[in-house]
């Protein structure tokens, strides 16, 4: 699974780089909010990729341990406590 691939750390660095600035350039976990069916299951992906991606970025045993830009790691987090709220 993708999420598997980030945890066990099958994804090179540079694709770890490449699915974190794909996930952040768009509306991010506010697309198409007002809606349900595949827009929510597009946005609990999203929401799960967002944590898998912190997750990885602030385990020090990592290999991306801190690989995350500051600017989408403060995207990630600030998009998923607004989720949330």
């Amino acid at each position: 699974s993708f999420a598997r691939g980030i945890q066990e750390e099958l994804f090179t660095q540079e694709q770890f780089h490449f699915i974190a600035e794909g996930v952040s350039s768009d509306v991010g976990l506010d697309k198409e909010i007002d809606k349900v069916g595949l827009p929510t299951l597009e946005r609990s992906f999203r929401a799960l990729v967002y944590a898998n991606l912190l997750y990885a970025d602030a385990n020090q045993q990592s290999v991306f341990y801190q690989g995350l830009q500051l600017e989408i790691r403060n995207v990630f987090s600030n998009q998923g406590l607004h989720y949330l709220s």
